[in-house]
């Protein structure tokens, strides 16, 4: 009957401490379930003490958060400093899944600027607009298909990146598909585009530091 109660008191504890780490480092049980690739049915019930995580997943939670797989089982929960969530947000990468989706997804495009090219050869073939430019037209609607994956699994270091691929390409396109004299003035345009690019996902990524740091104090 003892070994009964310590057990559920051991079950209970480690719940309070994965809850409590988990809403440290902000995350939600959907985007933890997202990191450890397990489903968050089972994330709920090892929250809820139903049920303890093996020590390969603990083994995985403490390198997220940045403790020892010991703390799990203490009393005291460690708060974590704003260096370590700063950590947490950074190792926000795709999986091996979401990297297949979205080459998939921007595969697509380019399967159908294909398809499109070989329609407008077979049978336009005397049109007075290159065909060939499909494939330059391709390019930005290929960054705005990563960006759309991108923003659902990736930091804001990605998001700014596939934002300014998305601004020069838009810019090279036009310059390129559109009958205009001057139209080098696009990228003259671009360059404070780009400028309002980073300055967004700076300030961004400032608030969200912002929001961690008075985690910090508020825990303290």
């Amino acid at each position: 009957m003892e070994d009964l109660i310590y057990d559920e008191g051991l079950r209970q504890k480690v719940a309070d401490n994965l809850v409590k780490y988990r809403k440290l480092n902000g995350l939600t049980q959907l985007e933890l379930s997202k990191r450890l690739q397990y489903s968050d049915k089972n994330i709920s019930k090892w929250e809820r003490g139903e049920a303890l995580p093996d020590l390969i997943i603990l083994k995985k939670l403490s390198e997220l958060y940045k403790i020892t797989i010991d703390d799990f089982f203490s009393s005291d929960v460690r708060q974590p400093s704003l260096s370590d969530a700063t950590v947490v947000s950074k190792h926000r990468t795709m999986t091996k899944k979401q990297i297949l989706i979205c080459l998939l997804s921007v595969g697509l495009v380019w399967l159908v600027a294909t398809i499109s090219f070989s329609i407008f050869h077979l049978f336009f073939e005397e049109s007075a607009w290159p065909m060939w430019q499909v494939f330059i037209i391709a390019i930005p609607i290929s960054f705005i298909v990563a960006l759309v994956f991108t923003s659902l699994w990736c930091t804001n270091l990605m998001n700014c990146i596939m934002v300014g691929l998305l601004i020069w390409s838009v810019a090279l396109c036009f310059d390129i598909c559109v009958p205009l004299p001057n139209t080098f003035i696009i990228y003259i345009v671009a360059i404070p585009i780009q400028l309002l690019d980073i300055l967004w996902f700076s300030l961004r990524k400032l608030n969200k530091l912002t929001r961690v740091k008075k985690k910090d104090t508020k825990s303290e």
